[in-house]
């Protein structure tokens, strides 16, 4: 008796399973290698115009993959073509950062003009003079003192003569101490800094009649 329907059946029974590829886990935390998982997946939708859902489970590049039979041509190109991309950039310890422009400095400070006066305010919502000097210089990764005596301690001493953009200026403006008001030289006789008196961020002339009386030291920075 002919039996195809049965002959299909034991073929169909003593055919090995398809087995979907595993992939080898890389040397990652697993954070990182779900994120690796993820953007392989976005290039091998890219490259073979499918849409793929996956559970977070399946996003380990040890988990199966829907159809992998299938898709383990477009995977493995997929993987292939990311695996060598850096998920993130790693600096040596002992490589420095470049010395801040001197440009870059004065263009921050000049964006917080118009900034309202607060005493002990070190943001953009308000700051005081010692607080704007510590808020722009912190942009770029420095930390300075908190107030502008300690402040005017700091770097090296400049001449009234030699002030380059960024210097730190000082000023006596009460009898009690040496130091008591600083800004930030912004070049062509001018610095900004935040008046007690206005009770706002503006930009004066370092030759007025009441700043050049009261300035005692320049400081600098940032070298060059």
């Amino acid at each position: 008796m002919h039996r195809p329907s049965l002959f299909v059946r034991q073929v169909r029974s003593a055919a090995a399973p398809v087995k979907a590829p595993s992939f080898p886990t890389p040397a990652t935390s697993p954070h990182e290698g779900t994120l690796l998982a993820t953007t392989c997946i976005a290039s091998l939708e890219e490259r073979a115009g499918i849409a793929m859902t996956l559970t977070r489970s399946q996003l380990h590049l040890g988990g199966r993959l829907p159809g992998a039979a299938f898709l383990a041509p477009f995977v493995l190109a997929a993987l292939a073509s990311c695996s060598g991309a850096p998920t993130r950039q790693v600096h040596p310890e002992s490589a420095e950062p470049p010395a801040p422009n001197r440009g870059d400095i004065v263009r921050i400070a000049k964006t917080f003009v118009g900034t309202p006066y607060r005493a002990g305010g070190t943001s953009r919502k308000g700051v005081d003079c010692s607080g704007l000097v510590i808020a722009v210089y912190s942009e770029f990764d420095i930390r300075l003192p908190r107030t502008s005596v300690d402040q005017s301690r700091v770097g090296e001493h400049v001449d009234r003569s030699g002030l380059k953009p960024a210097d730190l200026l000082f000023f006596k403006t009460t009898r009690k101490n040496p130091v008591s008001h600083v800004g930030i030289y912004i070049g062509g006789g001018k610095f900004v800094h935040a008046s007690t008196s206005e009770r706002r961020v503006r930009i004066d002339a370092l030759n007025d009649d009441y700043y050049k009386h009261r300035f005692t030291v320049a400081r600098r920075i940032v070298d060059g």
